[in-house]
């Protein structure tokens, strides 16, 4: 019922003047303000529920639909910028054409990475080419050449082991994504800078202008590429050693750049943990080798992590013309480590021993340190677990 109540006209303050009738509202104050709140309410109901559609459905798509559908809004936008920090996984890849590379980076690539490690063989260029198109500038691409690479194929934990011999050439890589308490550095120290070695250590300082490595970062593991350059390798590797109280994995191997180069990766932070493995010169039998694994896994079995890569660095002189079949190492760490990815590259000298982090007391550091982590005809393993 329409109550009459004396009123003026109502002005910008809603004060009736008098002598002025006016119909009073349809509810009173506080149905009107329960109706504007609900109002309010099934608004925010539909920004959510938009939300929660959205990021489900771009939770299906692979990284290239998702950087499409960023395109479409703002609310978008946000949405397509978590699910890719979401997607917290290493990645990997084997290919040995065009298509094949760029059939995988379109329609599988899942996640954002951060680095890239590409081991190739036989200067598939076009192939690093692909990769850095795809992934953009944000990712650091690190390229090392070899004889022979070592990969899974995408979405499978299958390791093989392609040697150079009788093949057209092809490329295996690693894509690991920004991951919460792990520091990735990546450098490549020019010939130029290489011919001034010395005997003298570089400074923390120096250590940073080059490689980028931050005075404060635990280094856990420090992965070194070159063509000849062993001499100035174990002086950084001693200068990077020197400046941090744990020791870290040492590893890599001597590959084929186009002048004297080394690039490099290290892994420092509270979340990440590497070991290291090493099948000696006189391993040269499966049965003697499977030892090693065996030994690899009871030492590794207890770190705890949500993740792990594995990697591969051997002698040109292993593999099939030492074993007389293929894929024996790779074969191996595949039973020993199942659920692991392997990647690597078969080169012209290995870098690396056995190292397990055990919590012993750190060796003390002499300019003979690192001398035995130069090898020959040897294959180095390294497991890198991210807690």
């Amino acid at each position: 019922m329409d109550i009459e109540v004396e009123s003026s006209d109502v002005g910008a303050e809603g004060r009736a003047a008098p002598g002025k009738r006016q119909r009073s509202p349809p509810a009173d104050e506080a149905s009107s303000q329960k109706t504007r709140r609900a109002r309010r309410d099934s608004g925010t109901h539909m920004i959510f529920s938009q939300y929660e559609v959205v990021r489900t459905i771009l939770g299906h798509l692979p990284r290239e639909d998702v950087r499409s559908a960023a395109q479409v809004c703002s609310t978008w936008n946000s949405v397509a910028k978590i699910v890719l920090q979401s997607r917290m996984k290493a990645e990997w890849v084997l290919a040995s054409t065009y298509p094949a590379l760029e059939t995988f980076l379109r329609t599988q690539l899942a996640g954002d990475p951060r680095l890239c490690l590409v081991f190739l063989m036989k200067m598939k260029k076009s192939l690093v080419a692909c990769l850095r198109k795809h992934v953009g500038p944000a990712c650091a691409v690190v390229e090392v050449q070899g004889s022979g690479i070592v990969g899974s194929p995408a979405g499978s934990l299958e390791a093989r082991e392609l040697e150079g011999r009788g093949r057209k050439g092809g490329i295996s890589a690693l894509l690991l994504p920004s991951v919460p308490g792990v520091a990735c550095r990546t450098f490549k120290i020019p010939g130029h800078v290489l011919a001034q070695v010395d005997e003298v250590d570089l400074t923390p300082e120096e250590v940073r202008a080059r490689t980028s490595i931050d005075p404060t970062d635990d280094v856990k593991c420090l992965l070194l590429f070159s063509d000849c350059c062993s001499a100035y390798m174990k002086r950084l590797a001693l200068s990077v050693r020197r400046r941090q109280a744990n020791e870290f994995v040492l590893a890599g191997g001597l590959c084929s750049m186009s002048c004297r180069t080394i690039a490099g990766v290290a892994l420092a932070g509270p979340n990440v943990v590497a070991a290291s493995m090493l099948l000696p010169s006189d391993v040269m039998k499966t049965s003697a080798a499977e030892k090693y694994f065996q030994e690899f896994r009871r030492d590794t079995k207890d770190i705890d992590a949500k993740q792990t890569v594995g990697l591969m660095f051997a002698c040109v002189g292993r593999g099939k013309s030492m074993y007389n079949e293929p894929n024996v190492e790779a074969s191996l760490f595949r039973k020993y480590f199942p659920s692991t990815p392997l990647v690597g590259f078969f080169g012209f000298g290995e870098i690396g021993a056995d190292f397990v982090p055990d919590g012993r007391e750190a060796r003390s550091v002499t300019d003979e340190y690192y001398d035995e982590y130069f090898r020959d005809y040897c294959t180095v393993f390294v497991y890198l677990a991210f807690t």
